[in-house]
């Protein structure tokens, strides 16, 4: 009876707090990373099923051959919902099975090795029309907390939730955009650079526990998202609806158009008022500051 190797690993969910259009160009955003996670099960060796994964994965097993003998379980626990990270989250886990099955170790966190796992990204997912995937999310999941990324820099830098006094909440729209679809639109991501100046002042007060200047630089950033033309409809009624409310210090989508999840901050003293908002929109709450790992 031959033997079975098995392989696991998980990573966190994203969602990108700031940044994900001027990512594109400058490869600086924030991303918050929460549980639950995702999970995946790799094994050499037995019975081996048929694989189902995405097709920059099937591009990405097809290229390698320590992976083409694999069996592969992937655990999703929001049942497909987008804007949360499992079409990353998959990649990053067959990297890291390739680097396991080849006996190459690698953590992708070295620059050299972000570098590499980066343009094997874009060498797998990019159709070559229209603007490539930033990776950043990719990149993010590697890690936990709230994660600044100024990849031109060769900076990655991780904090926990600063605040005491104010919390988030990431609620889903329960629509879905197709990221790759959409960027293939988007054929000058130079014309949206100047968001990045909105991820920089919202480090900045995080690193400073500025709750005023945080929701400034969140604000500014989704109303410049929207003079864009870059936020969906549904999701502006969302958010001009919740700073109406004046529950919420700030509001934004995040994401393809700001489309498949909704990020809203407030102070803890609102906390009550704030779940009870969201949940009457008919939203679903997926995670707050207390999911952060």
């Amino acid at each position: 009876m031959s033997s079975v190797f098995e392989f696991s690993t998980s990573c966190c969910a994203k969602t990108f707090f700031l940044g994900e259009y001027s990512a594109l160009s400058t490869k600086k955003a924030i991303l918050i990373l929460t549980e639950p996670s995702f999970h995946a099960v790799f094994s050499l060796g037995g019975l081996r099923e048929d694989i189902k994964t995405s097709p920059p994965c099937e591009k990405l097993i097809d290229s390698n051959l320590c992976l083409q003998n694999l069996s592969y379980k992937f655990i999703d626990p929001y049942n497909g919902r987008g804007g949360l990270g499992a079409s990353s989250a998959e990649f990053l886990f067959w990297l890291r099975a390739a680097s396991f099955f080849s006996g190459t170790p690698y953590d992708f966190k070295k620059k050299d090795e972000i570098d590499i796992m980066l343009n094997v990204y874009e060498k797998n997912s990019w159709s070559g029309v229209g603007s490539p995937p930033s990776g950043l999310d990719l990149v993010s999941q590697n890690y936990s907390g709230i994660v600044y990324l100024d990849l031109h820099s060769s900076k990655v830098e991780t904090m926990r939730w600063p605040f005491k006094t104010a919390g988030f909440c990431l609620a889903h729209t329960n629509k879905k955009l197709a990221t790759h679809s959409h960027l293939e639109g988007i054929r000058k991501p130079e014309n949206m650079a100047f968001l990045a100046n909105y991820v920089d002042s919202a480090w900045g007060s995080l690193l400073q526990k500025d709750l005023s200047r945080l929701a400034m630089a969140i604000n500014g950033f989704f109303n410049s998202q929207k003079d864009l033309g870059l936020v969906a409809g549904h999701t502006a009624d969302i958010v001009d609806g919740a700073m109406e409310s004046g529950i919420f210090l700030a509001a934004k989508g995040c994401g393809a158009m700001g489309s498949d999840v909704v990020m809203f901050l407030y102070e803890a003293k609102q906390n009550i008022e704030a779940v009870n908002f969201i949940q009457q929109l008919g939203l679903d709450i997926l995670a707050t500051e207390k999911n952060m790992r």
